[in-house]
């Protein structure tokens, strides 16, 4: 149990910490075992010591660890984790070294130098970087659904072909710019998923892409790998059934209004994302939803689609008072609702109050009216308000407006919309708004004006 209990502690960094066992028998059958730890304080790393190393810098190594040296700064506290230390050398060292090319490359040796007096460690490294490789030949196996030209689109190691990473590495360090012919770990691999998409896309989501890499070592020539990609392809998957679970609230039609995969289609891995992703933007469940599942529905390959969503809180009730020298003392009450009678509907009523005001709105969206691909909106307001200021006087508002949205051919999403809006202002026989010219009735008093807009 000491042994355990000291190795746990080593793991999390802390490898001066004692443990003492206290045993204290209670009978001639049991006894009771009490641990005594001294934690003490975390192992720092003082240092990264890289040898071997000659293509690669022992900056960029340290750079690529998760496990860094102290610093100065209070953030830099360079705490010594054997965990990350683990990842370091088991994965992110011999990525960074695959990224350049080397991918023979060995971790030897990883010891880590412990000063009890200081409490610190150094972290002593010693590689072998082995040969740098560079791109051989490339063929595709088994691919019928695209043609070797569409293929070799996604293939990385083209002349003029740069990742995003690598892009943006020749921003970052201008002056330091990799061979297009050295092999790039990461590029392949990111490549080889760009073709597993690209056939999923199509409904192939049972096809495999298998990424060779065969090394060509020649003597004391320029060490290639020749890369292929062997593809098993299968058939294309057709959606069967499509599935909404956890919408409690929520009209499922409404749901369904998002999806760009319905039933008979065949399976694209694109409109599945983004008809996830249009569930989300309602904005009426737990962020992040869970991936939807795909999930084989008969021994022909075809698929069942559940998209899980957990409601959530819509709505907002506001209140509060307020006090104003042009508005005098109110109060104010609201209603918003985004998901109006779980149909995904518009609806908000607002109300404020005061000595000197009253004013009343209320509006209604329908994103899909009677169902269809037509939306539409109401709104209507009513305001009164007395000025005191310099006696200007008052003024009674009242208008709304409507609003229709036609679908255009050939788009799904795109509206045209149409408004029309109408307002009638009525003013006071008093004060300075009383002699408004545009709005009087010829004796110098001002009476109402109506003004509508379309657009």
């Amino acid at each position: 149990s000491m042994v355990k209990i000291d190795s746990l502690y080593q793991a999390k960094g802390y490898a001066f910490a004692q443990v003492r066992a206290e045993t204290t028998y209670v009978d001639s059958t049991s006894a009771r075992v009490l641990f005594h730890v001294d934690e003490g304080r975390r192992t720092a790393v003082s240092g990264i010591k890289v040898e071997g190393n000659k293509i690669v810098s022992a900056k960029d190594i340290v750079s690529a660890m998760q496990t860094k040296p102290e610093g100065f700064f209070f953030w830099h506290k360079g705490e010594l984790d054997d965990a990350a230390l683990a990842s370091d050398i088991t994965e992110r060292i011999p990525g960074l070294y695959a990224d350049r090319g080397l991918i023979d490359m060995q971790v030897v040796k990883d010891t880590t130098i412990l000063d009890r007096a200081r409490g610190k460690a150094l972290v002593d490294l010693q590689v072998k970087e082995g040969r740098q490789y560079h791109v051989g030949e490339f063929s595709v196996e088994g691919s019928r659904q695209f043609t070797s030209q569409e293929i070799a689109k996604m293939y990385p190691f083209t002349p003029h072909s740069k990742t995003v990473m690598q892009t943006l590495k020749g921003l970052l360090h201008p002056g330091v710019e990799q061979d297009a012919t050295i092999f790039n770990r990461s590029a392949w691999d990111d490549a080889t998923s760009h073709v597993q998409d690209a056939y999923a896309n199509e409904g192939y989501i049972y096809a495999r892409v298998n990424p060779v890499v065969e090394r060509d070592i020649q003597g004391d020539s320029v060490a290639k790998v020749n890369l292929r990609w062997e593809i098993s392809e299968g058939s294309p998957a057709i959606i069967n059934r499509v599935n909404i679970t956890g919408n409690d609230i929520t009209n499922e039609t409404c749901i369904r209004r998002q999806l760009m995969v319905v039933p008979g289609d065949v399976f694209n891995k694109d409109r599945l994302m983004q008809s996830y992703q249009n569930i989300s933007n309602l904005g009426f469940f737990d962020s992040p939803l869970p991936e939807p599942s795909v999930e084989p529905s008969n021994n022909q390959g075809d698929v069942n689609i559940t998209f899980h969503v957990k409601e959530k809180r819509t709505g907002n009730i506001n209140f509060g008072a307020s006090v104003g020298q042009g508005t005098g003392i109110g109060g104010f009450i609201g209603f918003d609702q985004p998901n109006l009678f779980g149909r995904c509907k518009k609806g908000s009523v607002q109300w404020q109050k005061g000595q000197y005001i009253n004013d009343f709105s209320i509006s209604y969206t329908d994103p899909a009216i009677q169902e269809s691909q037509y939306s539409g909106s109401i709104t209507a307001y009513h305001s009164q308000s007395r000025f005191t200021i310099q006696n200007i006087g008052q003024s009674t508002t009242t208008g709304g407006q409507i609003r229709f949205g036609f679908p255009v051919a050939g788009s799904r999403w795109t509206r045209l919309f149409v408004n029309y809006g109408g307002e009638s202002v009525k003013y006071g026989n008093y004060g300075l708004v009383g002699t408004i010219p545009t709005c009087s009735n010829g004796s110098g008093q001002a009476t109402s004006c109506f003004r509508s807009t379309v657009g």
